[in-house]
């Protein structure tokens, strides 16, 4: 079954702007990623699947990407969330395709959304990876999304304070919904226990989700709050995306009806 999952905000949003009723994405997040950033089909830069943190290559360096445009058309460019467009080399990473500022993974995000992950802190440092910053540990007990949210609303500050009258590009991509390890705030899984079954591993999981998608909507709305408190929401364009589909990670727990398939599928 599935059940509906509370989302106010972004249900608000939508109906206020522009809902894109024809738009789909790419089966994997880097694909997907590629094309948002380089406005090409991943096929024609080479981006078309998933790769491991050994492997040699990333976005080709030839590519220009989206924050390069903004930057060079005189806006302040910050990122905080999942990148996984490459890092086998400096030249790779956000601080050096267009971004200014960047805090957050470089690689899947698909560990535990609960701490005990490192995030590489890079703000305003482009000469090498290791004098870029020290690693930034996520405290355990701490939820990711609650951290990239308070790290974008630090931007946004920053931003405020030492760029008045600039305009800012801020591209914020959280783990959430991403596979692997699942995990929500108890908070938010014991808004979905009462009327969702969860005796099995697959409802288990759809539960998990529920939660996770509750707590990004709060989390946006946190998110822009922040903005319109800085005096900036309404010259603000925002833009909301998934990279993929639901997967099948968990048991099975994803669900794209009316739409077939899976994350990793490609109809």
């Amino acid at each position: 079954t599935n059940h509906p999952v509370d989302t106010p905000f972004l249900d608000g949003l939508a109906a206020q702007g522009v809902k894109l009723e024809s738009y789909y994405v790419e089966n994997l997040c880097v694909p997907a990623r590629s094309a948002l950033m380089t406005g090409r089909y991943p096929s024609h830069t080479g981006m078309s699947h998933s790769f491991q943190h050994t492997y040699p290559y990333g976005v080709p360096a030839k590519e220009t990407l989206m924050p390069e445009l903004f930057h060079a058309s005189g806006y302040r460019t910050y990122m905080v969330g999942k990148w996984d467009l490459g890092f086998c080399q400096e030249e790779y990473t956000p601080t050096f395709r267009g971004f200014e500022n960047f805090f957050g993974l470089l690689y899947h995000g698909r560990g535990t959304y609960w701490g005990g992950q490192e995030y590489p802190d890079l703000r305003n440092a482009t000469d090498s990876l290791n004098a870029m910053a020290p690693l930034s540990a996520q405290p355990e007990g701490t939820y990711s999304l609650d951290m990239f949210v308070d790290e974008a609303g630090r931007y946004i500050q920053k931003h405020v304070a030492d760029h008045p009258g600039d305009p800012m590009f801020l591209y914020f991509a959280p783990q959430s919904v991403q596979g692997g390890v699942l995990g929500a705030p108890e908070s938010y899984l014991d808004l979905y226990r009462p009327t969702m079954p969860n005796t099995t591993l697959y409802e288990e999981g759809r539960l998990i989700k529920a939660a996770m998608l509750k707590c990004l909507d709060d989390g946006l709305e946190d998110l822009l709050g922040r903005l319109q408190t800085a005096g900036l929401y309404d010259d603000t364009v925002v833009v909301f995306s998934t990279d993929n589909g639901g997967g099948y990670h968990w048991h099975h727990s994803g669900n794209n009806y009316p739409l077939r398939g899976w994350k990793q599928t490609f109809w």
